[in-house]
Protein backbone atom coordinates (compact mmCIF):
# COMPACT_ATOMS: atom_id res chain seq x y z
CA UNK A 1 0.00 0.00 0.00
CA UNK A 2 1.24 3.45 -0.88
CA UNK A 3 -1.04 5.99 0.72
CA UNK A 4 -0.68 9.59 -0.32
CA UNK A 5 -2.66 11.31 2.38
CA UNK A 6 -2.49 15.11 2.59
CA UNK A 7 -0.12 16.34 5.30
CA UNK A 8 -2.92 18.27 7.03
CA UNK A 9 -5.01 15.11 7.25
CA UNK A 10 -2.10 13.13 8.74
CA UNK A 11 -1.41 15.87 11.29
CA UNK A 12 -5.09 16.05 12.25
CA UNK A 13 -5.50 12.30 12.71
CA UNK A 14 -2.21 11.56 14.47
CA UNK A 15 0.07 13.34 17.00
CA UNK A 16 2.73 14.17 14.42
CA UNK A 17 4.07 17.10 12.40
CA UNK A 18 5.07 16.57 8.77
CA UNK A 19 8.37 18.42 8.48
CA UNK A 20 8.81 17.89 4.76
CA UNK A 21 7.24 16.09 1.83
CA UNK A 22 9.05 16.26 -1.47
CA UNK A 23 10.25 14.55 -4.63
CA UNK A 24 13.73 13.01 -4.44
CA UNK A 25 16.06 14.28 -7.17
CA UNK A 26 17.79 11.56 -9.24
CA UNK A 27 15.61 8.81 -7.74
CA UNK A 28 13.96 7.91 -11.07
CA UNK A 29 15.96 5.58 -13.26
CA UNK A 30 17.91 7.49 -15.91
CA UNK A 31 16.98 6.62 -19.45
CA UNK A 32 15.96 7.89 -22.85
CA UNK A 33 12.62 7.96 -21.06
CA UNK A 34 13.27 8.84 -17.40
CA UNK A 35 10.85 7.32 -14.96
CA UNK A 36 9.02 8.83 -12.04
CA UNK A 37 10.72 10.07 -8.91
CA UNK A 38 10.38 8.71 -5.42
CA UNK A 39 8.90 10.72 -2.56
CA UNK A 40 10.35 11.57 0.83
CA UNK A 41 8.27 12.40 3.87
CA UNK A 42 9.85 13.33 7.21
CA UNK A 43 7.41 13.10 10.11
CA UNK A 44 8.18 14.27 13.66
CA UNK A 45 6.53 12.70 16.71
CA UNK A 46 4.65 14.94 19.13
CA UNK A 47 4.23 12.18 21.71
CA UNK A 48 5.79 8.83 22.57
CA UNK A 49 5.03 6.32 19.87
CA UNK A 50 6.22 3.11 18.28
CA UNK A 51 7.28 3.18 14.63
CA UNK A 52 6.91 0.10 12.45
CA UNK A 53 7.49 -0.50 8.76
CA UNK A 54 6.91 -3.51 6.51
CA UNK A 55 8.21 -1.89 3.31
CA UNK A 56 9.70 -4.11 0.60
CA UNK A 57 12.09 -3.41 -2.31
CA UNK A 58 14.90 -1.72 -0.43
CA UNK A 59 17.55 -3.82 -2.15
CA UNK A 60 15.67 -5.18 -5.16
CA UNK A 61 15.49 -1.80 -6.87
CA UNK A 62 13.20 -1.06 -9.82
CA UNK A 63 15.23 -2.11 -12.82
CA UNK A 64 15.64 -0.29 -16.10
CA UNK A 65 14.81 -1.74 -19.50
CA UNK A 66 16.51 -1.58 -22.90
CA UNK A 67 19.59 0.17 -21.50
CA UNK A 68 17.76 2.28 -18.94
CA UNK A 69 19.18 2.43 -15.43
CA UNK A 70 17.68 1.20 -12.18
CA UNK A 71 15.95 3.59 -9.82
CA UNK A 72 16.52 4.02 -6.11
CA UNK A 73 14.91 1.56 -3.72
CA UNK A 74 12.71 2.24 -0.72
CA UNK A 75 14.42 3.52 2.44
CA UNK A 76 13.62 4.11 6.08
CA UNK A 77 15.39 6.43 8.50
CA UNK A 78 14.83 7.25 12.16
CA UNK A 79 16.04 10.50 13.71
CA UNK A 80 16.83 10.39 17.40
CA UNK A 81 17.59 13.94 18.53
CA UNK A 82 19.71 15.27 15.67
CA UNK A 83 21.26 11.94 14.54
CA UNK A 84 19.80 9.77 11.76
CA UNK A 85 19.83 5.97 11.98
CA UNK A 86 19.77 4.63 8.43
CA UNK A 87 21.70 1.36 8.69
CA UNK A 88 18.75 -1.00 8.65
CA UNK A 89 19.40 -4.29 6.81
CA UNK A 90 16.21 -3.65 4.83
CA UNK A 91 13.28 -1.24 5.04
CA UNK A 92 11.51 -3.25 7.72
CA UNK A 93 11.39 -1.96 11.27
CA UNK A 94 9.37 -4.12 13.63
CA UNK A 95 8.98 -1.82 16.64
CA UNK A 96 11.13 1.24 17.22
CA UNK A 97 10.21 3.53 20.12
CA UNK A 98 10.43 7.24 19.34
CA UNK A 99 9.94 10.21 21.66
CA UNK A 100 8.54 13.68 21.08
CA UNK A 101 10.92 15.50 18.73
CA UNK A 102 12.25 12.31 17.15
CA UNK A 103 11.24 11.66 13.55
CA UNK A 104 10.92 8.99 10.91
CA UNK A 105 11.66 9.34 7.22
CA UNK A 106 10.12 7.23 4.48
CA UNK A 107 11.63 7.39 1.00
CA UNK A 108 9.84 5.59 -1.79
CA UNK A 109 11.81 4.31 -4.74
CA UNK A 110 11.50 5.73 -8.22
CA UNK A 111 10.72 3.89 -11.44
CA UNK A 112 13.33 2.28 -13.70
CA UNK A 113 14.43 4.11 -16.85
CA UNK A 114 13.81 2.96 -20.41
CA UNK A 115 16.46 3.21 -23.10
CA UNK A 116 20.02 4.47 -22.73
CA UNK A 117 20.21 7.77 -20.81
CA UNK A 118 22.70 9.26 -23.29
CA UNK A 119 19.99 8.91 -25.98
CA UNK A 120 17.58 11.23 -24.14
CA UNK A 121 16.61 14.43 -25.95
CA UNK A 122 19.25 16.98 -24.91
CA UNK A 123 16.63 19.73 -24.42
CA UNK A 124 14.71 17.57 -21.93
CA UNK A 125 17.68 17.30 -19.55
CA UNK A 126 18.14 21.00 -18.58
CA UNK A 127 14.36 21.23 -18.18
CA UNK A 128 14.51 18.35 -15.68
CA UNK A 129 17.43 20.05 -13.89
CA UNK A 130 15.49 23.32 -13.69
CA UNK A 131 12.52 21.49 -12.16
CA UNK A 132 14.75 19.77 -9.60
CA UNK A 133 14.10 16.26 -10.93
CA UNK A 134 17.72 15.69 -12.01
CA UNK A 135 20.88 17.20 -10.51
CA UNK A 136 23.58 18.91 -12.58
CA UNK A 137 25.96 16.09 -11.65
CA UNK A 138 23.56 13.35 -12.83
CA UNK A 139 22.84 15.32 -16.01
CA UNK A 140 26.55 15.09 -16.88
CA UNK A 141 27.39 11.62 -15.51
CA UNK A 142 24.26 9.72 -16.55
CA UNK A 143 22.75 11.67 -19.46
CA UNK A 144 25.95 13.15 -20.88
CA UNK A 145 24.58 16.69 -20.84
CA UNK A 146 26.65 19.58 -19.46
CA UNK A 147 24.17 21.98 -17.84
CA UNK A 148 25.14 25.36 -16.38
CA UNK A 149 23.61 25.43 -12.87
CA UNK A 150 23.11 29.22 -12.99
CA UNK A 151 21.13 29.59 -16.22
CA UNK A 152 20.42 25.97 -17.23
CA UNK A 153 22.11 26.48 -20.60
CA UNK A 154 23.67 23.47 -22.32
CA UNK A 155 27.37 23.51 -23.17
CA UNK A 156 27.07 21.84 -26.58
CA UNK A 157 30.76 20.99 -27.06
CA UNK A 158 31.07 19.43 -23.59
CA UNK A 159 27.79 17.59 -24.14
CA UNK A 160 29.05 16.11 -27.43
CA UNK A 161 32.17 14.84 -25.63
CA UNK A 162 30.24 13.47 -22.65
CA UNK A 163 27.73 11.65 -24.85
CA UNK A 164 30.42 10.19 -27.09
CA UNK A 165 32.19 8.83 -24.00
CA UNK A 166 28.96 7.38 -22.57
CA UNK A 167 27.95 5.81 -25.88
CA UNK A 168 31.43 4.29 -26.18
CA UNK A 169 31.24 2.85 -22.68
CA UNK A 170 27.87 1.30 -23.38
CA UNK A 171 28.85 -0.46 -26.62
CA UNK A 172 32.44 -1.52 -25.91
CA UNK A 173 33.04 -5.03 -24.52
Amino acid sequence: DTHNSPNEQVETKFPVVVESYSLIPDSGGAGKHRCGLGLERVTRARTNMTFGSQIERAHCKPWGLAGGLEATGNEIGLRYGDKWKEDFPNAKVMAAPIKPGDAFRVRSGGGGGYGPPWARNVAAVPAAVRQGYVTVQAAAELYGVAVDPDNFAVDEAATRDLRAALAGERVSP
